[in-house]
């Protein structure tokens, strides 16, 4: 693929423009051990080259790589799973601007397991999280953490699923400029699908976090409040379909301890056969967000609308042309921007 971008360090004060090739190469293969237990290998590899800043060049292995490992005893499933991913792309977080390059190496390796009953839905998992800036002016951010997950799900009725859900687990930083924690939240969540076409999910509880250990930003008090989230999945159609999703996420920064982020997307999907096989997607999203424990705490609103037609030119051959606008206010100076980007992606299924 190649990507044209007018504001490739998100800022309005240092502009600067330039095209991106992308070649990528996606593998996906699945080994079957029995008739319930195989081996997947995913991997998303590719490079990403600045023609005007090449100081900015980088290799990018994309979200979804992973290798895992399906077990099913019975009615118990287990997942084995090692995730990781190095990307630098700062449109990808809220927060961040100024920069061209933000991110590095994620890693989550893990277990999941989920035992099914008659009227009943039990979903355990655990993951080690690991994250390596590839930044030294981020090296701050590396860190560990554990995440341990349990939902339990009682089919209430035949077309809604009743539970609750509990997370948690503790984050070290290796630098002391963000304070070490500790989160938990519990809540509720349902499964409600009143037609065979739409499906709607809610699911809210409250968020508690501890801070130690000293810090830039001193040691906070305990912080705790509600979350939300409501997603409504719609096919409307065999060819028009649309996705709804808004809630309230309390989750680590970047330059403060927590974010406090409200968010509400859409998006929406129509498929034509007017000309060839083609589909036109848009959406459009909003977030208010506001830093928590840190130094300076920033408000800000952010906006992106994008639009996208791809078009199937053969069996194994497509094409695709996106347009992705995101605008971005604070109450900082100098960390608002706006930004147009084009997206052409030629692919190759072999």
């Amino acid at each position: 693929s190649s990507e044209w971008s007018d504001n490739i360090t998100y800022s309005d004060e240092l502009r600067q423009s330039d095209l991106i090739v992308r070649p990528l190469l996606n593998l996906d293969s699945v080994y079957p051990i029995s008739q319930f237990n195989a081996v997947r290998l995913a991997a998303s590899v590719g490079y990403d080259k600045y023609l005007r800043h090449d100081q900015y060049d980088h290799f990018v292995v994309q979200p979804g790589t992973e290798l895992s490992f399906d077990v099913r005893i019975k009615d118990l499933r287990l997942n084995l799973h090692e995730r990781f991913s190095y990307e630098q792309d700062p449109g990808r977080i809220a927060v961040v601007s100024g920069v061209a390059e933000f991110g590095g190496f994620y890693n989550t390796a893990g277990v999941s397991a989920k035992w099914e009953l008659p009227n009943v839905a039990l979903a355990f998992g655990y993951d080690y999280f690991r994250f390596m800036s590839s930044s030294p002016r981020f090296r701050y951010l590396d860190r560990d953490a554990h995440l341990l997950v349990a939902r339990g799900g009682l089919q209430a009725h035949p077309v809604a699923i009743v539970g609750l859900e509990v997370s948690g687990g503790p984050t070290e930083y290796d630098k002391p400029y963000l304070n070490d924690n500790l989160g938990f939240a519990l809540g509720a969540f349902s499964e409600w699908q009143p037609g065979r076409h739409i499906r709607v999910q809610p699911r809210a509880g409250y968020a508690l976090y501890t801070f130690s250990g000293e810090s830039a930003v001193g040691t906070p008090s305990n912080f705790t409040d509600y979350y939300f989230g409501l997603r409504m999945d719609h096919d409307v159609t065999d060819k028009i379909s649309y996705v709804v999703d808004t809630g309230r996420q309390i989750q680590p920064s970047v330059y403060a301890n927590l974010l406090d982020l409200w968010t509400v997307s859409a998006q929406a999907t129509l498929r034509l056969r007017l000309v060839g096989d083609a589909s036109l997607s848009s959406g459009v999203f909003y977030q208010n967000g506001r830093e928590i424990a840190g130094l300076r705490n920033e408000q800000f609103e952010r906006v992106g609308i994008n639009i996208g037609i791809g078009y199937r030119m053969s069996d194994k051959l497509t094409t695709r042309i996106d347009y992705r606008v995101l605008i971005r206010d604070t109450d900082l100076a100098d960390r608002a921007y706006h930004q147009n980007r084009v997206t052409l992606t030629l692919a190759y299924r072999f």
